[in-house]
């Protein structure tokens, strides 16, 4: 039963194999046959979205924090990431 549901699938999945036309040639006033030239496609330009509009709260601050990030050390920045607020005794 089992090789018999493999040779089932195999010859499906054989089936399913595209099929391709041979080129016809082409024939000339002399009657010569020419065969087709090969098919040269054009490389299509990759189409570049547009980068979305920020509309966030904090856009205005953006490029302030992109330049205060660049001029930040390694140490600063990991010195921010640790940063903790104790708070004051009562």
């Amino acid at each position: 039963m089992r090789r018999i549901l493999i040779c089932i699938m195999t010859l499906i999945l054989i089936g399913c194999g595209k099929v391709t036309e041979p080129q016809k040639p082409i024939h000339d006033d002399v009657g010569e046959g020419i065969t087709n030239p090969p098919v040269i496609e054009k490389p299509i330009d990759p189409v570049v979205p547009e980068e979305p509009k920020d509309k966030s709260l904090f856009s205005p601050y953006k490029d302030e924090a992109i330049d205060t990030l660049s001029s930040m050390t390694l140490e600063d920045k990991i010195g921010q990431m640790f940063l903790v607020r104790c708070p004051l005794p009562e």
